[in-house]
C-alpha cells in the first residue's frame, strides 16, 4: 500500500514537472530588443498601429522598447503596449464612461433649473 502511495506521488511530480515546462514555452521573452522587434508579433502590432491610427514606428517602437525592460513575456509587453495606445486614442471606453457620468448631472440641472 505504501509502495503504491509513492508510486503515485511520483507520477505526479512528473505531472507537475511537465505544466512547468509548458508554461515556461508559451511565456517566453526574446533575448534582447533587436530580436523581439523581428518577431512576427511584434512586426504586426507596430504595422496595426501605424495604419490604424497613425502613430510612427519610431514611436510605437521606443514604447515597446521601455515595455520590454518591464514584462517578463513577450504577449505581456504587446498586451501593455496596446493598453497604453488605446487609451491614448480613447478606444479604451473610459471616456464614454466619463462622458455618461457627465451627461447625468447637465440632464438633471437642465430638468431643475
Amino acid at each position: 500500500m505504501v509502495l503504491a502511495w509513492f508510486l503515485g506521488l511520483m507520477k505526479f511530480k512528473e505531472k507537475d514537472e511537465e505544466e512547468k515546462e509548458e508554461v515556461k514555452v508559451t511565456q517566453e521573452k526574446s533575448e534582447s530588443f533587436d530580436k523581439f522587434v523581428k518577431t512576427t508579433e511584434s512586426k504586426k502590432f507596430v504595422s496595426e498601429w501605424q495604419e490604424k491610427k497613425k502613430f510612427t514606428r519610431r514611436g510605437i517602437e521606443k514604447l515597446l522598447k521601455v515595455l520590454f525592460l518591464q514584462h517578463d513575456s513577450n504577449k505581456k509587453v504587446l498586451k501593455a503596449a496596446s493598453d497604453i495606445l488605446s487609451s491614448l486614442t480613447g478606444e479604451d471606453g473610459l471616456l464614454k464612461v466619463l462622458t455618461g457620468f457627465k451627461l447625468v448631472p447637465e440632464g438633471l440641472r437642465k430638468l431643475l433649473g
